[in-house]
């Protein structure tokens, strides 16, 4: 499945531009208008908008590494509305006629509202680091993450900060980390 990996989304005139490529393209980051999302915003205003591109993440026709609006709102969805989101997650194990239901709730002015919920939702303001216990008195903290790797520092000012204690002790339990803990910074 092809998926657009974006840089930036701005909002200019009325109009939506990106700055992306295709995941399956070989060429360089290239800015454009999105048509369709121009015609969101011009037919049916800016909280459409915003819940359109929100969706073009969830459904992973949008991604990005950057940390902007709708990737804040899709944490706030996944660890503070994480109860509320329950029935509009798909789960590809389910039966066609189920999935089919979920994709009907999706389109509901409930998801909608929920989506909007999370955009306008704040962050939290406290971090969280991962601590690990290194030697007799030495303690590691959590540098960098990878699919496959997590690697230390035991300079705390350079660790990675985490926006939520329940992603640090994913983390924690996905990498099995001996002699970790979850800490407020």
């Amino acid at each position: 499945m092809s998926y657009e990996l974006v840089k930036h989304i701005k909002i200019e005139n009325g109009k939506v531009f990106i700055n992306s490529h295709s995941n399956n393209d070989t060429s360089p980051f290239h800015y454009w208008e999105c048509s369709p999302l121009s015609d969101i915003l011009k037919n049916e205003g800016e909280n459409a908008l915003n819940v359109a591109i929100l969706k073009d993440y969830l459904d992973g026709t949008f991604q990005t590494s950057s940390l902007n609006k709708w990737n804040k709102a899709l944490l706030i969805l996944n660890y503070v509305l994480n109860e509320e989101m329950k029935p509009y997650i798909y789960n590809w194990n389910l039966k066609h006629a189920e999935i089919e239901k979920i994709r009907l709730l999706r389109e509901s002015k409930e998801f909608n509202d929920l989506l909007l919920r999370a955009l306008n939702t704040k962050l939290p303001k406290e971090r969280y680091l991962i601590k690990k216990k290194y030697l007799e008195n030495k303690d590691l903290y959590a540098l960098k993450q990878t699919s496959r790797h997590l690697s230390y520092t035991d300079d705390i000012s350079q660790a990675k900060e985490y926006l939520f204690k329940q992603q640090a002790e994913q983390t924690l339990k996905s990498f099995n980390v001996m002699n970790g803990e979850v800490i407020l910074k």
